[in-house]
């Protein structure tokens, strides 16, 4: 009898123990309002955004974000508000990912492979972060050279180099391909009009940011 009376009273114990811890962890919360936002869309040169803002400010980009070209997205990701946060994409003009990036830790990762090299976050060259569309649209903008019907055209090519420093800044351009000296000298003032404010990862060798060199080839095409 003894034995059965100790058990029901260890157990009233215990049930009693259960429910004052159950009660101490009961808490009143809050919810928060759901964030308004509004969702708008705007021609830029030769693409579209489309992008979200707060409903009571619209000049703070929240919420979800398109770049498109030629009716593609080619960089899409999040906002929060006014500052890119979270994993973006970018991607090439046939719709192939080239990476995406994490604004959070500050990395690439998923890079595409170029001429059989793979990438990993350890070791990948510099990156121009956007869509690599941004970057070869403002150079064919920005190249202009007037053809001549005397002129003799074999090779149409130029290759621009970018220098990119461990802070992700370019801080210098040379050329690598060259062709006839009137390319040459188009696609050197193109690249003196390549923004300041554009943002580049940079390359790492063995885990640490190194200087590095972003390579663009400019094709010269007859337009009549």
């Amino acid at each position: 009898m003894k034995r059965i009376l100790y058990i029901l009273i260890a157990t009233l114990l215990f049930v009693s123990g259960g429910d004052m811890y159950t009660y101490a962890q009961k808490r009143q919360v809050k919810k928060k309002p759901p964030v308004k936002r509004v969702t708008r869309e705007r021609p830029y040169l030769f693409y579209r955004e489309k992008y979200q803002v707060l409903a009571n400010d619209t000049s703070v980009w929240d919420g979800t974000y398109q770049l498109i070209y030629r009716g593609k997205s080619i960089e899409k990701g999040q906002y929060h508000k006014g500052e890119r946060v979270g994993v973006w994409e970018f991607f090439t003009v046939t719709g192939t990912r080239e990476f995406c990036y994490d604004y959070d830790e500050e990395l690439p990762f998923q890079i595409t492979p170029h001429f059989g090299t793979k990438y990993d976050a350890r070791n990948f060259p510099p990156l121009f972060l956007g869509s690599p569309v941004v970057i070869n649209q403002f150079l064919a903008f920005h190249t202009h050279y007037k053809l001549r019907e005397d002129d003799n055209y074999h090779n149409c090519k130029v290759q621009l180099l970018l220098r990119i420093n461990a802070n992700g800044r370019m801080v210098g351009y040379e050329l690598g391909d060259t062709s006839i000296v009137e390319f040459n000298n188009a696609v050197r003032e193109a690249a003196t009009r390549i923004p300041e404010h554009w943002r580049w990862v940079p390359s790492r060798k063995n885990g640490k940011n190194a200087e590095g060199i972003y390579k663009i080839t400019v094709i010269f095409d007859a337009v009549y």
